[in-house]
């Protein structure tokens, strides 16, 4: 399952922005807020940002929630959290 996947990914790299849509995790809800905060403490310069039409609530590990981002808005929050290369 997706669970899995992402739980063997991020044991095994550490990534710099982690993308999520919130309509995929939303059904292991508690795993996956304990698997992501577990992740931000242990790689606190991790950005964690959720894509969701509702209100998320309890994920003190997201760095931003967005709800509606254009193509435009996108490229402005890459070039945020990601350094130029």
């Amino acid at each position: 399952n997706s669970f899995s996947q992402l739980k063997q990914e991020l044991s095994k790299e550490t990534y710099r922005l982690i993308l999520l849509d919130y309509e995929l995790i939303k059904f292991d809800l508690e795993q996956m807020r304990n698997l992501l905060s577990a992740y931000k403490k242990q790689h606190p310069q991790s950005h964690i940002i959720f894509f969701s039409k509702e209100k998320v609530r309890d994920f003190d590990c997201v760095s931003e929630v967005l709800s509606d981002v254009s193509r435009n808005d996108l490229i402005t929050l890459l070039r945020k959290y990601l350094p130029k290369a």
